[in-house]
């Protein structure tokens, strides 16, 4: 994450119940990353549908963030949140509609989105031993395959 030419090296929780994506506002004053006030506060409930211990979200963190190869620039909400400084929620994801590889915690970026706006380069093709390359392996389709650890997105 870079804010003003400063790095901040960091993890995020990747959340599809997440309505927003949210930095914690207390490693934001930590890594004195800048906050804009918003026009209008508002209001983010949990997933009992109560409302955030921390209230109403009065301010924004503008970050540039880097995945591996993938960099971009998003808005974030700034919470308090207990157990990660960021979270990457809905809206990212439905973004970058990415390829989860739940065995190996790999995620993939595919989209054309991603290689027009994201990756510096597209992504390499996925390739397969010959001794795998019969009739019914080509059959298969991209969402079949396994993710593997080697894989740079």
């Amino acid at each position: 994450m870079e804010t003003d030419g400063n790095e901040h090296n960091t993890t995020a929780l990747v959340d599809s119940g997440a309505s927003e994506n949210f930095v914690n506002k207390a490693y934001t004053e930590a890594n004195d990353i800048p906050m804009q006030q918003k026009a209008t506060p508002r209001q983010i409930l949990t997933v009992d549908g109560s409302e955030v211990t921390s209230g109403l979200v009065t301010h924004d963190a503008q970050v540039h963030l880097t995945i591996n190869h993938h960099e971009e620039d998003i808005q974030l909400h700034c919470i308090t949140i207990a157990n990660a400084p960021n979270i990457l929620g809905l809206p990212w994801l439905k973004l970058h509609d990415l390829v989860i590889g739940w065995k190996n915690h790999t995620v993939k970026f595919h989209l054309d989105h991603c290689a027009e706006k994201c990756l510096p380069s597209l992504p390499r093709a996925n390739t397969a031993p010959e001794e795998k390359a019969t009739e019914q392996y080509y059959r298969e389709t991209p969402e079949n395959w396994e993710i593997g650890e080697t894989d740079p997105w």
